[in-house]
């Protein structure tokens, strides 16, 4: 008989895992690790909507891309059609932006008070500098490039901060974002001295240096309005375009010979003039609401900075497609430098929007 295999089943240890209670509060952060751990597209939007007011962000935005595509309106206006009416367009943006304002308050509440002339009388400052700023910067568009325009303006942040300090009475003191504006500067003195700078042009250099004052100052100002009077951008909007008329008008009376010749002009023939102009007319009234848009959400300041933004990406532009002006290695440097200015400046925001 054969003899069965014996099979001996050997015995295994139970291996005992001795579980360690973890303290309630390290659960609590693991909790939280967890849920503040997101991946992908929506991690992107959670940082975004944390770090930056969407209201801010969308009013500079609309302040940037129009601010940029303007100038280059206006140029091909004012030199390619060789048109002298800058009296008249201005005349013409005034009277499209209260008729606008005026019908679409009928439909929806736009303005937070009943204009008086009351308040009218307190913005006189602002659509004083408003026109002049407006005036130099067309008249300087007839001579100089944009890229060279845009350089000179970008000493726009500087001239904001000392005025933050003066008007708004805001302690300036020597952080990161000022650091910056000093680089962006700086970075604008460069660049200068990379331009040609001769007896044809010093005088147009001083007309964009005056604008680039008055500017600070409309800015500065329409800041201070929405503070303190407690304006809206819509009637700051409305207020600045009906004091805007009388100077207008006063300045068109004072050259009438040479204002008189637009209603005559052939160009009133052409199709493409004619869109161009009324192109303008209203990416300029555009271009105003979102000025005073971005002023209200934002500070003269951060408003000045994404004018240097615009005014980076419009160099550019002009540089190597639009016009190409001449310029030295200088230039670039200084650009570069203004590039790095101004994102040091958004950074600056960021971070301190994220520590709120």
């Amino acid at each position: 008989m054969p003899v069965p295999n014996i099979i001996k089943h050997k015995k295994k240890k139970r291996r005992v895992k001795k579980v360690i209670p973890v303290p309630e509060d390290i659960e609590s952060q693991e909790d939280d690790s967890d849920e503040e751990e997101i991946d992908g597209f929506s991690g992107i939007i959670e940082y975004f909507e944390e770090s930056i007011d969407i209201w801010s962000f969308l009013s500079a935005t609309i302040y940037f891309l129009l601010s940029f595509a303007l100038p280059f309106l206006n140029k091909t206006l004012l030199v390619s059609f060789n048109f002298h009416g800058i009296i008249f367009l201005l005349l013409i943006q005034c009277l499209v932006t209260i008729s606008v304002l005026d019908i679409t308050s009928n439909f929806s509440k736009i303005f937070t008070r009943k204009i008086s002339p009351v308040d009218c009388f307190c913005c006189w400052k602002l659509s004083l500098y408003s026109c002049g700023n407006v005036y130099f910067s067309l008249h300087s568009l007839r001579g100089l490039n944009i890229a060279v325009i845009d350089m000179i303006k970008r000493l726009g942040p500087l001239v904001n901060l000392f005025l933050s300090g003066a008007v708004l009475q805001r302690k300036v003191t020597l952080d990161y974002s000022s650091i910056a504006i000093a680089m962006t500067t700086f970075g604008c003195f460069i660049g200068i001295m990379g331009t040609t700078l001769g007896k044809a042009t010093l005088g147009l250099y001083g007309l964009v240096f005056i604008a680039v004052l008055l500017q600070s100052l409309y800015q500065t100002e329409a800041e201070r309005l929405g503070t303190v009077k407690g304006f809206s951008s819509w009637d700051m909007l409305y207020i600045n375009s009906v004091n805007s008329l009388p100077v207008l008008m006063f300045l068109a009376i004072l050259s009438w010979p040479e204002f008189s010749k637009i209603f005559h002009s052939d160009l009133w023939r052409d199709h493409t003039f004619v869109f161009l102009f009324l192109l303008v007319v209203f990416c300029g009234f555009f271009l105003n609401a979102a000025l005073f848009a971005c002023l209200k959400f934002n500070t003269a300041i951060t408003t000045s900075v994404v004018g240097t933004l615009k005014g980076i990406l419009a160099a550019f532009v002009s540089l190597f497609g639009y016009d190409k002006p001449k310029v030295a290695h200088q230039f670039l440097v200084g650009l570069s430098m203004n590039l790095v200015g101004a994102l040091s400046y958004v950074h600056s925001k960021l971070l301190a929007q994220r520590a709120k």
